[in-house]
């Protein structure tokens, strides 16, 4: 019987790097996967679709240039090719996670694993079980895209994000329920390749678990790009959908089945979130949950960092989860990068101070032809503590990693104005918003104050 000191349930981005951190401090370890490592995130979700983003960005700024004597000839789009391309680039970044496996000594173990016992775990693999010996587990199953018996998948219309990830035709219409990052992320997709696109959001805006001007602004932007938006709507009959294609984008379901669970008595909350404390400990001694499955965000950056916070603590050292800084990176046209609170949120809370900077009155993006969007930063109205942020544009999901490590070190709004940043570029919006809470933004009309 095969013998480890760990043994990780999945091999998502939660679970590889829960591997490797384990491993690096001297755990034999072995991860068990019954598909591809890399998980959602690497193979059906982030990577995946920002192939494609990236591709079709590229294709918008040739045509965008053309007014400024850039012509290039034969840009058309081959959806088949493209597709091709996103898969080669997904075939190299799995074979660097199993380079990775091999450099740090971990075995991957193919089939669906399980927790027989404490000390133990089986895994089914083709027509074969195996039972290992183990010292500790972590569980790291991740998610799939929810598919509600309301929606007939029988009928080849319906996809999923799996599903609409390998189709080689763009469709002439797609239709999307609902408006969240995954939706809205496959809406700015199907619209670049020429689709008719048309988004259902049951809530009062697009985007609901953001701040509402965030999601208002995106509207308005994707109506301008041709894209129909329907907020306030719950499909009722799809079977009356007219469209080609149906993406169903209105959540993910857990992979907890047959896992175990109620076997070793592992507790979950009432939406079947496997309940963890602040060690990503479980209430059973010796195993961890992390990702998905946890209940604390559906975003594979979140999952790593619980995966080496469970693997720290396997291996006896100290570590603890601080969730109070983590960002929401969505990449639509404009990309979206939030951290903290919301508006709402925050007034509901403190007094607060608001600070915001249009990107039209931005000299790196008129540079760049990029002027849609804002920078808002919303501050403790006494102490000037940053509470949230919100930044609408491009490069905004790489701009928020400032304002997050701000809030992360308790820097002040002073300590964002005082900053000197380099010139030009979009970072300079932060100083501006900041600039704006207290009342002397450079470039901001004094009527806008």
């Amino acid at each position: 019987m095969r013998r480890y000191d760990l043994i990780v349930i999945g091999a998502g981005p939660a679970g590889y790097v829960a591997a490797i951190r384990a491993s690096q401090l001297g755990a034999k370890v072995g991860v068990v996967e019954k598909e591809t490592v890399g998980g959602v995130c690497l193979n059906k979700g982030c990577i995946p679709t920002k192939c494609l983003i990236g591709a079709l960005d590229s294709s918008v700024k040739v045509k965008k240039f053309e007014s400024c004597g850039i012509k290039i000839e034969g840009s058309d789009i081959d959806l088949a090719q493209l597709m091709a391309w996103k898969d080669r680039v997904v075939t190299k970044l799995v074979q660097g996670v199993l380079f990775l496996f091999k450099s740090n000594g971990i075995e991957l173990i193919k089939g669906f694993g399980r927790i027989k016992t404490a000390d133990c775990v089986e895994v089914t693999g083709e027509g074969a079980k195996e039972e290992i010996k183990t010292e500790k587990v972590i569980l790291a199953s991740g998610s799939s895209p929810l598919r509600p018996k309301s929606f007939p998948f029988d009928d080849e219309r319906f996809l999923s994000s799996d599903e609409l990830l390998s189709l080689t035709k763009v469709p002439k219409s797609l239709v999307i329920i609902g408006g969240g990052a995954i939706g809205c992320e496959f809406a700015v997709i199907f619209n670049r390749l020429g689709a008719e696109v048309t988004i259902y959001e049951m809530m009062d805006h697009l985007l609901p678990l953001e701040d509402e001007e965030v999601g208002h602004f995106l509207e308005g932007c994707f109506k301008r790009k041709g894209i129909k938006i329907f907020t306030k709507t719950r499909v009722e009959e799809p079977k009356n959908l007219t469209a080609e294609k149906i993406l169903i984008a209105i959540g993910r379901s857990l992979n907890l089945e047959n896992l175990g669970l109620d076997n070793m008595g592992i507790k979950q909350d009432e939406k079947g979130n496997i309940l963890v404390n602040e060690k990503m400990e479980t209430n059973i001694p010796n195993i961890y949950a992390v990702g998905d499955i946890t209940g604390k965000g559906l975003l594979a950056y979140l999952a790593s960092r619980q995966g080496v916070v469970a693997a720290e603590n396997s291996q006896g050292s100290l570590a603890t989860m601080d969730y109070r800084v983590v960002p929401s990176c969505i990449f639509t046209d404009p990309e979206i990068g939030t951290v903290g609170l919301t508006e709402k949120e925050a007034r509901e809370k403190y007094p607060v101070s608001i600070g915001k900077f249009p990107l039209q009155a931005l000299g790196k993006a008129h540079a760049v032809d990029e002027t849609e969007g804002f920078v808002k930063i919303i501050a403790e109205k006494e102490t000037g503590e940053i509470l949230g942020a919100q930044i609408v544009g491009p490069e905004a999901t790489d701009l928020i990693t400032i304002l997050a490590l701000a809030m992360k070190l308790g820097a002040k709004v002073k300590d964002l104005s005082d900053l000197i940043y380099g010139h030009p570029t979009f970072a300079e919006s932060i100083r501006e918003a900041a600039e704006d809470i207290e009342k002397r933004a450079i470039h901001l009309p004094k009527r806008f104050k």
